[in-house]
């Protein structure tokens, strides 16, 4: 009851951020694999922001797609104002930190913004996300990230990730970043420089993220922020079914462990301990004692709502009271089965085997 309570409280006290840059020049880098039904949409939105054009350029970094993706880009690139540009992955390169690097190597302005083919930004998104970085408050900055869907199996999703985005905006506000979104967040091009990069994580399939934000914390203490407004706000469209589900969140928590940070490790291992000892809690008040389950995890409900229906308040989602009830029933065993899963399972991505 108390870590949800103060997860509210901490959320409360973000402020709202109303920095924008409209004078300093962005990159947008978008890596791309396998894009066509959503990269158009895209960039089409990033044409419609209230931003310079003159001052915005996207290089879309092509991770040898075998689908119509560059004929996509190709199309949109003959009405769009700003600088877009198409960048090929060599035969020996793949991976989305590959080409995020080489997308950086390219980048004309410092100022670094990146998103996912499967957003849709808000018109002031590239002024929002590069305000802190353009007054040189920050060295990286983290950005809101909101699901969309209707069935009960997106609404879920809809729930459980605007808890993740609000816990990693925490974890950032009190100087202890543990989480961020790659679909959402901008940085320093000498900041990325200055690190390395993602020396020494390459091989691994995903975390370009959080490995990034772990590294430029260490070297920039206090220079990482999150931009906590509608405006800055991306969307993308939550899993159809429970098997691309899955293949997500085993691919999301698989690099978990890799973390060389022991903030991360026992983040793990306390997250992983609390789920379980819940859901063993839950199950023996349920067999000896049905009373003192009733009112436990009415507790336990409450403290949770308050938490999740603020963050939901502030993507805009509409949630009914009975999926809240559904996602606490459902989530401790589900964390369990999806943790141990992440340690000794293997996935597909974008047409790729990955194992661990």
């Amino acid at each position: 009851m108390y870590f949800f309570l103060s997860l509210l409280i901490f959320w409360e006290r973000i402020p709202t951020d109303t920095k924008v840059n409209r004078s300093i020049g962005v990159t947008v880098l978008i890596p791309v694999r396998n894009e066509e039904k959503t990269i158009a949409r895209l960039l089409n939105a990033i044409n419609n922001q209230c931003f310079p054009m003159y001052l915005l350029e996207v290089l879309v970094i092509d991770d040898h797609s075998e689908d119509n993706t560059l004929e996509e880009v190709n199309q949109v690139s003959k009405h769009v104002k700003y600088s877009l540009k198409t960048i090929k992955l060599q035969k020996d390169q793949y991976g989305k930190k590959i080409a995020s690097t080489i997308g950086n190597q390219h980048a004309k302005f410092d100022l670094i913004l990146c998103t996912d083919a499967d957003t849709v930004p808000g018109e002031d998104w590239v002024s929002l996300m590069t305000g802190k970085l353009s007054e040189g408050q920050m060295k990286m900055v983290s950005g809101p990230v909101m699901m969309h869907g209707s069935s009960v199996l997106e609404q879920l999703q809809i729930l459980e990730f605007s808890g993740l985005i609000g816990f990693g905006a925490i974890s950032i506000y009190l100087d202890r970043p543990t989480m961020c979104n790659g679909a959402n967040m901008a940085y320093h091009k000498q900041a990325f420089a200055h690190v390395g990069g993602y020396m020494n994580n390459l091989h691994i399939a995903t975390g370009d993220d959080e490995f990034l934000l772990r590294k430029i914390e260490a070297e920039f203490p206090g220079q990482i922020g999150f931009v906590k407004t509608r405006q800055a706000i991306v969307s993308t469209s939550a899993k159809s079914t429970v098997q691309e589900l899955w293949v997500q969140r085993i691919r999301w928590i698989s690099k978990w462990n890799l973390h060389r940070s022991l903030r991360v490790y026992l983040l793990s291992i306390v997250s992983f301990s609390w789920f379980a000892g819940l859901g063993w809690f839950l199950v023996s008040l349920l067999i000896k004692e049905p009373l003192a389950l009733l009112i436990s995890w009415s507790v336990l409900f409450v403290s949770l709502v308050s938490f999740l229906r603020a963050t939901n308040q502030f993507f805009g989602n509409k949630v009914s009271y009975w999926l809240y009830m559904l996602l606490l029933l459902i989530y401790p065993y589900y964390a369990v089965v999806l943790g141990i899963a992440s340690i000794f399972g293997s996935y597909s991505w974008k047409g790729r085997q990955y194992s661990r």
